[in-house]
This record gives structure tokens, sequence and C-alpha cells, in this order.
């Protein structure tokens, strides 16, 4: 579970998938950097796929947001 601020994800062989969640109402100002899917300042609702079943392309990928709570997955696909 991820707060606002700023958090770096490295890739590994074994799990090279994101997928993001709200577990809020809204999380606000999602930036991704790294991903095959980069976003800028988006908005996610709950029930929202706009974040699931991304890729870290860079050896570091980022993510950070400014408010609600995120729910994090890393998984091999």
């Amino acid at each position: 579970m991820l707060t606002p601020g700023a958090y770096h994800v490295t890739r590994t062989q074994e799990f090279p998938y994101l997928s993001f969640v709200a577990f809020t109402e809204k999380v606000r100002g999602i930036t991704l950097k790294g991903l095959k899917y980069p976003l800028s300042n988006e908005d996610l609702s709950i029930g929202s796929t706009l974040c699931i079943s991304n890729e870290i392309e860079a050896k570091i990928g980022g993510i950070s947001f400014i408010e609600g709570l995120l729910l994090m997955l890393q998984s091999r696909d």
C-alpha cells in the first residue's frame, strides 16, 4: 500500500509487470516514469483499469502521486 509521495521500483526478471489499483475513492496526480505506459498527473478512481498490467522498461521505474492510497502489485504476467 502506497501513501502520497514518490517511489522507485526496480525491474526484476522475476516480476517485470506492475499494476496500480486505487484503494480510496480517487487517487490524484499519478505520474509513472520508466514504464511502458507512462502517465503524467492523471487521476485514478476505484474500479478503473487505467493502471493495470504495465511493464517496467527502465532499470528503475518511478511512481508518484499527491492524494489517496494506491495498491501496487508486481507480477510475472
